[in-house]
């Protein structure tokens, strides 16, 4: 059978997330700064633990290779990485500590010799690479009309990398940036710098959310207390950096798409995913439906059975959701 099937990952264990059933309600209707403040409030984590723990099979996207952690034991070779680095910040509360790099929501895992050359280099576009890969490279790139060191990443960590920059400029905004942050970051709203804006808005366009990243969202959440709104939330992101700067923020602008966990208070489940065909025929527990719209309460809680097909592609898939009380 074609197409694919989405799933809790098996090799995870996932808790029951935290994040707070109140996020349509404590979001909408702001814009601005006023929208970034909330969502600090909402999704600040708990807790920031790093690797301890973690038990996850993730995909190292630098080398193609699916990594599998147990308990915080990554296997051999393999370090905490992280997207966003922290030596960009050069002041971190004291009994806090240094949260950005233990965050979860910035964890990538990474052999020790690619950790070491992306370092705390910027992302974007090398044109005289000093290293590479067909999946990467670091070398000199251009900034504002200058040359710099950069990195490019992998194609298919562009659109994870941009929704971790939107959640850690809102998460972690501070006084003090290295030179080297101030070129992509922002210590005033709206976080960014021009080159960062730009750069991130395209990437987070033109990669939106995978299963994948859904799925780590979803893990994130429920250990840490705090996912990210930027991977489960669609559109959130237009309305601070992208075509809706500055507009109200109406979460029911945008249906959210298949993903593996619904809470009871996300009412509504859309038969839609950017990796399905849009014409697709779909069957819940088995039945017809005619509808891409159903009720959370409609459906109730439990495990879901999804089946679908394309005419115009003749492709078929299934997938399973999971509605939480």
């Amino acid at each position: 059978m074609a197409g694919f099937f989405v799933a809790v990952n098996p090799h995870a264990e996932i808790p029951a997330t935290v994040v707070s059933d109140n996020f349509a309600k404590n979001l909408s209707g702001k814009s601005g700064q006023g929208l970034t403040d909330a969502i600090r409030k909402e999704f600040k984590p708990v807790k920031t633990v790093g690797v301890i723990g973690l038990t996850f099979d993730i995909q190292d996207h630098f080398t193609g290779d699916e990594v599998k952690i147990a308990d915080g034991n990554m296997p051999e070779g393999y370090v905490s990485g992280e997207i966003v680095p922290h030596e960009w910040w050069t002041y971190f509360d004291l009994d806090g500590g240094d949260e950005i790099s233990r965050d979860l929501n910035n964890f990538i895992p990474l052999i020790a010799d690619h950790k070491s050359r992306k370092g705390d280099l910027l992302p974007g576009v090398v044109e005289t690479p000093s290293f590479s890969t067909p999946l990467w490279s670091v070398g000199r790139g251009r900034i504002y009309g200058k040359e710099t060191d950069v990195y490019s990443p992998p194609d298919k960590m562009r659109g994870r990398i941009a929704r971790t920059f939107f959640y850690v400029a809102v998460m972690y905004p501070i006084d003090i940036f290295t030179p080297r942050g101030y070129n992509m970051m922002d210590t005033e709203y709206p976080y960014f710098s021009v080159y960062g804006k730009e750069l991130l808005v395209r990437w987070d366009k033109e990669n939106p959310v995978t299963p994948e990243e859904m799925a780590w969202e979803e893990y994130v959440s429920g250990v840490q207390g705090g996912g990210n709104p930027f991977v489960r939330y669609a559109g959130l992101s237009d309305y601070i950096w992208g075509d809706k700067s500055g507009e109200v923020y109406s979460p029911g602008d945008e249906p959210v798409p298949l993903h593996s966990t619904y809470r009871a208070s996300e009412e509504k489940v859309y038969l839609i995913s950017p990796h399905i065909p849009a014409d697709a025929a779909w069957k819940i527990d088995g039945v017809s439906v005619q509808s891409t719209v159903h009720g959370t309460a409609e459906l109730g809680a439990g495990n879901h059975h999804l089946e679908y097909v394309s005419e115009s592609t003749g492709e078929t898939g299934r997938l399973m959701i999971r509605i939480e009380r």
